[in-house]
């Protein structure tokens, strides 16, 4: 039996997400407090997100005893929300789940990790390795172009990367775009694993339609975080960016 989530004070719940879901406002009233008195008990699960009893899919009638239901009635309204995409069954357990709230969890899990990154004690350590100047004390080199300069970036890194590779990158794909702008490999753990974890898309609720903008944007703030923490106390983990699917289930 898996070890039960964290006790968290509140219920994450969007209500436009809720508004637009068209398998949710498909539903009768009926029905859609019935989905949402099944929501509470998930989030009060021991799998967050998951319809269990005792780490077991609950029974028909022990919800419909919970809920003070016919259990006839209550089973055409569990078949409602499976067939208009609501719920989904898990496949492990065969339990009802909101997909929503199994994300979600996922997510602050990772976010959580993702949170010590800020107090490794090898950053804490490590002093700025050059001091910001007005001056340009680089020497050109045979090699360097003349149109170079020490305002050279991650901006410009990223125009050399072919930008025909494959929209969603794999963990290992990530790792090597980290490797070319120079981003700690951290950085493509905790990057890729946020995106699949909300299904790869955008904070508008777009689907992603190639990654590597994302990730050059996302890497760039986390060197200046890292370089800021290194210099700055008390220390603190870059901020992710927030991706909340428009879909409440």
């Amino acid at each position: 039996m898996k070890k039960k989530s964290k006790k968290l004070p509140a219920i994450q719940f969007y209500p436009g997400d809720w508004r637009k879901d068209p398998g949710v406002q498909a539903l009768s009233y009926h029905d859609r407090g019935i989905w949402f008195e099944i929501l509470l008990l998930m989030f009060e699960s021991s799998q967050r997100g998951k319809l269990l009893l005792n780490g077991r899919a609950m029974p028909a009638e022990a919800l419909a005893r919970l809920l003070g239901l016919d259990e006839q009635l209550l089973a055409q309204t569990l078949t409602r929300l499976i067939e208009f995409g609501v719920a989904s069954q898990d496949k492990d357990t065969g339990a009802m789940i909101c997909r929503r709230m199994v994300r979600d969890d996922k997510l602050t899990k990772i976010r959580k990790k993702s949170g010590s990154l800020g107090g490794n004690p090898a950053l804490l350590n490590q002093k700025p390795n050059q001091k910001t100047t007005t001056q340009d004390n680089q020497k050109p080199t045979p090699s360097s172009s003349s149109s170079s300069s020490s305002s050279s970036s991650s901006s410009d890194r990223s125009r050399s990367i072919d930008l025909s590779r494959p929209a969603i990158p794999n963990l290992e794909e990530a790792r090597q775009w980290a490797r070319e702008l120079s981003a700690p490999q951290d950085c493509a753990n905790v990057w890729w694993n946020e995106m699949e974890g909300v299904g790869w898309i955008d904070v508008r609720g777009r689907p992603v339609t190639h990654a590597l903008p994302a990730f050059t944007a996302y890497a760039t703030k986390w060197k200046s975080n890292s370089l800021r923490h290194q210099t700055q106390a008390p220390p603190g983990p870059p901020t992710p960016a927030v991706n909340k699917p428009r879909r409440y289930s």
